[in-house]
């Protein structure tokens, strides 16, 4: 009896744990990378992307593989918008993005984007600060994720050549 209760539950779990994105490649280089920045050879610049008109504060980390990490701050004056690129064997894997306001004089953030990348495009996006799934069969999904992967990759050639000098 016991043992098929136990079936049963396993075979009803199995369409909702095949539903769940493999997450945990970007979830392993996030804590590697973190574990590993003092460590790490860091750069500091400043960088342009063509379709924005102002410049955004930047840092990159590497180590003996390459550029693992790039921290990119746009500063205005209602806040800063905050989005760090993870990088594995050159490929963007994940990106978190945060739109941050003051409460007082204390920065809080406001918005949250997580979102996970294979092969150079977006399969997962959890927003908002409720961290919920967004559709990726939706068009804001789609256009996410080119705008993302432009400027993770955008941002990784000006990290290559920052820690280059």
């Amino acid at each position: 009896m016991r043992l098929a209760l136990a079936a049963t539950l396993l075979a009803l779990a199995q369409p909702a744990l095949a539903q769940q994105p493999d997450t945990a490649l970007a979830r392993q280089v996030y804590a590697e990378v973190n574990a590993q920045l003092p460590r790490m050879q860091r750069a500091a610049f400043n960088a342009k992307r063509p379709d924005v008109e102002y410049r955004s504060e930047v840092k990159a980390w590497a180590d003996a593989s390459g550029v693992r990490k790039v921290e990119v701050v746009d500063r205005d004056d209602s806040g800063d918008v905050l989005t760090e690129y993870y990088y594995a064997n050159g490929a963007l894997v994940f990106a978190y993005h945060a739109v941050k306001g003051f409460e007082g004089k204390k920065q809080v953030t406001r918005i949250e984007q997580r979102q996970y990348f294979r092969d150079g495009r977006m399969f997962h996006w959890l927003g908002g600060t409720e961290r919920a799934p967004q559709d990726p069969k939706s068009r804001d999904f789609a256009d996410e994720s080119k705008e993302r992967a432009a400027a993770g990759a955008f941002y990784l050639q000006a990290a290559r050549k920052a820690l280059a000098k």
